[in-house]
């Protein structure tokens, strides 16, 4: 990267949701910071941008942003331990974030330029031990390896404005998305990605429970010994060795 943006960069009038800047405000200045920088050159940009507006807590309510989403599911509102007002903030947030998506979307579809967009979240929601319990039925200390390691699967979107081949509930893990991401961009990848290309030959879903193999077989962590040697390639980076 050449060129790091934070909060304090932000215009001083920028839109505020609850106590955060919103979606919206984020992807109005992905576009400005990308018509700033085509003014400059026809180099190629990659944007690595996080928004804040949909962090946690949700329990606090704001002058500025009433939630108008509803829990409707009559288990969980039966349910005297659930924070409904929790729940309902969280989703009328993520619907801010989907009509912002969208904003993003279409003005890159109007872009003649390639683009890639890659939209992806980086844990699910903490909501409470009684919203989880509720959903599955059971205490979640009474939880199977395999529910848990559904807490741990978040949805993702790989969008262009060219035709790449369509695909839907595609199993990953945040590690391969780049290389994802280079295969849509038709771009070469570093020998990092290569070898994680490989990986995922053995090794299709990974999270702190656990991984899938090429059979959707749930393992354990320990059963690999390629993840071993893929926490060492991670610690050779972090050093800032060339891979």
């Amino acid at each position: 990267f050449e060129r790091f943006l934070a909060i304090e960069d932000m215009p001083s009038d920028r839109e505020i949701v609850r106590n955060h800047m919103s979606d919206k405000e984020h992807v109005n200045q992905l576009i400005a910071h990308y018509e700033a920088l085509r003014a400059e050159s026809d180099a190629p940009v990659y944007l690595y941008s996080v928004t804040m507006q949909n962090h946690s807590p949700w329990d606090e309510p704001f002058d500025n942003f009433t939630p108008d989403v509803k829990v409707t599911d009559e288990r969980l509102l039966a349910n005297e331990d659930v924070n409904l007002f929790q729940i309902e903030q969280y989703l009328s947030l993520v619907k801010l974030s989907d009509a912002s998506l969208g904003i993003l979307i279409d003005y890159f579809s109007q872009v003649e330029e390639d683009t890639v967009i890659v939209f992806f979240g980086d844990h699910q929601p903490k909501l409470g031990g009684a919203y989880y319990s509720t959903l599955f039925g059971k205490k979640t200390s009474e939880f199977t390896q395999e529910e848990n390691m559904q807490k741990y699967e978040v949805p993702y979107v790989i969008w262009t404005n060219y035709d790449i081949e369509e695909k839907t509930d595609v199993k990953t893990s945040p590690c391969y998305l780049s290389n994802m991401l280079m295969d849509a961009a038709k771009l070469p990848k570093s020998r990092i990605q290569m070898y994680l290309d490989e990986l995922k030959n053995d090794i299709v879903q990974l999270n702190p429970m656990g991984y899938y193999d090429a059979q959707g077989k749930r393992h354990a962590i320990s059963e690999s010994a390629k993840l071993d040697e893929y926490y060492d390639l991670q610690y050779a980076l972090l050093k800032g060795e060339n891979l």
